[in-house]
C-alpha cells in the first residue's frame, strides 16, 4: 500500500503540494531534498503530523531540526513514525547540505529505519538519500532526490523500495510559484505532479496540488503567527482511500 512506505512520510507543508517541493530550499529540504537545506539562516525546527484517511491508527508524524555549519554548509536531524501499536514505521536520519557552487548544491542523508509488525516482529534497514538542485535562472530551479535503501528487501521490509524524485519550481509572479515534477517508485507506475503557491497576502499562502499517481488531490494554507514561526494545514484526498488531514509547524529565523 503507497500510504505505508517510509519514502511517503513527508510534512504537511510537501504533502499539500502534491509531493512537489524537491526544489524547495530552507528547512523543508531536511525531509523532502536535502540539498535546498543549506539555505536555512540559523537554527530551524519543523513538527508535522497527518492523519491518513480518518483512520485513528494512521498517523504520519515528522520531527526535525536543522542548523548553519558555516557560511555554504547545513545539517540536520530528523525522525519520522506511521501507524500503532500494531503495526509502526518510525526512523532516525542525519542529513548535510553543501553550496558548491552559486547556483548549484547538493545533499545527503542516512536513515536508520525499522518496521515493527505484531507476532512477527521488527527489522531494521538504512537508506541513504541523494539530492541536487540547481538555479537555471532567478526563477526556475530544478531539483532531483533519489531515495535508496542500502539492503536487498526481505518479506518485513516492502517499504523499503528505491524513489526518484525530479521536480522543477518556477516563480511566476511575485506572488505565484508553479511546479511540476515526476515520482517514480521502483515498483508502482510514473507519478507526474503540479502544484501551485499563492500568496495573496504578505505572511499568507495557499497551496495545491495534484498526483497522478497514487491519484490525489491537496491543498492547504500557511500563515506567519509569530516573527519566526509558521503554521500549515492541509487537507488530501485519494481517490481509493478517502480524506487526511494535517498541521504543521515551523520555527525558521528571518534572514
Amino acid at each position: 500500500m503507497t500510504f505505508v512506505r517510509a519514502q511517503n512520510i513527508q510534512p504537511v507543508h510537501t504533502v499539500s503540494q502534491a509531493y512537489a517541493a524537491y526544489a524547495d530550499k530552507g528547512i523543508a529540504g531536511l525531509f523532502s531534498n536535502q540539498a535546498g537545506l543549506h539555505a536555512i539562516s540559523g537554527v530551524s525546527i519543523e513538527a508535522s503530523a497527518l492523519q491518513r484517511y480518518f483512520s485513528e491508527g494512521i498517523l504520519e508524524m515528522n520531527v526535525g531540526a536543522a542548523l548553519p555549519l558555516g557560511t555554504y554548509t547545513a545539517g540536520g536531524i530528523f525522525v519520522r513514525r506511521f501507524g500503532d501499536d500494531i503495526f509502526s514505521e518510525q526512523s532516525f536520519g542525519l542529513a548535510l547540505s553543501r553550496q558548491l557552487f552559486e547556483s548549484i548544491s547538493l545533499g545527503i542523508a542516512l536513515e536508520a529505519y525499522q518496521i515493527s509488525i505484531e507476532n512477527y516482529g521488527n527489522n531494521w534497514q538504512f537508506n541513504t538519500q541523494i539530492g541536487f538542485q540547481a538555479d537555471l535562472t532567478k526563477s526556475i530551479r530544478i531539483g532531483t532526490h533519489l531515495f535508496l535503501p542500502l539492503e536487498e528487501p526481505d518479506q518485513l521490509s516492502f517499504s523499503n523500495q528505491a524513489l526518484l524524485n525530479i521536480d522543477v519550481s518556477v516563480v511566476a509572479e511575485k506572488h505565484l510559484t508553479v511546479k511540476a515534477g515526476v515520482r517514480k517508485l521502483n515498483d508502482e507506475d510514473l507519478g507526474v505532479k503540479v502544484a501551485l503557491i499563492y500568496e495573496p497576502v504578505e505572511k499568507f499562502e495557499i497551496q495545491t496540488g495534484v498526483l497522478t499517481f497514487p491519484s490525489q488531490y491537496s491543498f492547504g494554507a500557511g500563515v506567519d503567527i509569530f516573527n519566526n514561526m509558521q503554521l500549515f494545514a492541509t487537507g488530501l484526498f485519494q481517490s481509493d482511500l478517502g480524506w487526511s488531514s494535517g498541521l504543521s509547524l515551523r520555527y525558521v529565523p528571518k534572514q
